[in-house]
């Protein structure tokens, strides 16, 4: 009777968890509800109240969750990443720099209000004249149309929307840059940071979430206050204008993935709080 709640269900109705369903607009697909029903809001508390009451064990993604849930027998397990599927290409990452720049700040993640996109668009027409760094996003969502719009409206050169990329073509991109901006509103334990710790990014990163249990602040990466864009800018600045710090702060971002974030840990630790459970 094993429940585990490691998927994003659960962290679309974590702390904030009014506010934090309207950043999700594709959470609203579970329910016929309107999202800004009280009775829905209600609705799902008590669903997930009731069904994290029941379970034999709870795998939570990051330590808020398991702070704010309390549970007989619960174990918090990240997710993980199989190494094996990153593969750096030399050739192509020569490429890539050739054709956008030396210095790649990257945004990897759904266009979406949660993981907060025009924060990222407006840090790079900050320092638009400030650097020669290129900007760029891989992704796509609803948001697309509202980042097209601000980057006419400033004449914007210095970003690029990509689409999605996934397998090869998304890892060249991720080992193409140097600093990985993960400025999201609030995040489970994002897959992509991994990817981007693995592909020896400097992070500038949320202070939420799955984010600051992986991103130790000016060892493996630099943490900002949530939605704070002067942060975001200045720490962005920051790694631009000291490419030795930045380095410093990649490897121990790959350091940190490697010991903590490998698939074949992530299983053992599933399959040693599964026997803990069913004994």
């Amino acid at each position: 009777n094993l429940v585990g709640f490691n998927i994003p269900n659960i962290a679309m109705v974590e702390d904030e968890w009014r506010e934090s369903m309207f950043h999700t607009p594709w959470f609203a697909e579970f329910s016929p509800l309107p999202m800004k029903s009280k009775f829905r809001q209600m609705l799902d508390a008590k669903i997930q109240e009731k069904s994290i009451a029941k379970t034999d064990g709870i795998v939570f993604v990051n330590k808020d969750f398991a702070e704010k849930f309390s549970h007989k027998k619960s174990i918090v397990i990240p997710n993980g990443l199989d190494f094996s599927l990153m593969k750096k290409n030399s050739k192509q990452l020569k490429k890539i720099k050739k054709q956008f720049n030396e210095q790649i700040v990257l945004f990897l993640g759904r266009l979406e209000l949660q993981k907060n996109p025009l924060l990222f668009a407006k840090i790079a027409q900050q320092l638009e004249a400030k650097t020669d760094a290129s900007f760029l996003m891989i992704g796509e969502g609803i948001e697309r149309k509202s980042i097209e719009s601000f980057i006419q409206k400033n004449s914007q050169k210095n970003l690029k929307l990509l689409g999605w990329l996934n397998g090869s073509k998304k890892n060249d991109f991720l080992f193409a840059s140097s600093i990985y901006a993960i400025p999201s509103l609030f995040d489970p334990c994002p897959v992509s940071l991994i990817e981007a710790m693995f592909s020896q990014n400097a992070v500038v990163g949320s202070n939420v979430g799955g984010i600051k249990d992986a991103i130790m602040h000016n060892k493996n990466g630099l943490l900002c206050k949530n939605n704070e864009i002067d942060e975001f800018r200045n720490s962005t600045k920051l790694l631009l204008n000291h490419s030795s710090e930045a380095k410093k702060l990649a490897r121990n971002a790959r350091k940190t993935a490697e010991k903590n974030y490998s698939i074949k840990l992530i299983a053992k630790k599933y399959l040693d709080f599964f026997k803990e459970v069913i004994e």
